[in-house]
């Protein structure tokens, strides 16, 4: 058996949802965060820190806001984790 320090550190990433439609892919993110959501309170108030963020892709002819559906932001207050953005710039312009 192997000691060694403990990490400080440690994390895992959940796709909460996958798809190229935005109504699409915010409604089944809600749907996964609420089947997850007593796990996610469970380690929340284990202390753990934890993140739901919306990647976005960015390009020349993008919208300058973001909208998060009041059903979304709800679960996300609810589950007490943070709300995080990522910018992914994108070359291909639709």
């Amino acid at each position: 058996m192997r000691a060694g320090r403990a990490a400080k550190e440690a994390g895992f990433n959940v796709l909460l949802a996958d798809d190229d439609d935005r109504e699409t892919a915010l409604t089944d993110a809600a749907a996964t965060l609420a089947i997850l959501m007593p796990h996610i309170q469970a380690l929340v108030r284990a202390g753990v820190s934890m993140a739901v963020d919306l990647g976005v892709y960015v390009c020349s002819g993008a919208p300058a806001f973001l909208e998060v559906p009041q059903p979304l932001l709800a679960l996300i207050v609810e589950s007490g984790v943070q709300l995080e953005f990522s910018a992914y710039p994108s070359s291909v312009d639709d």
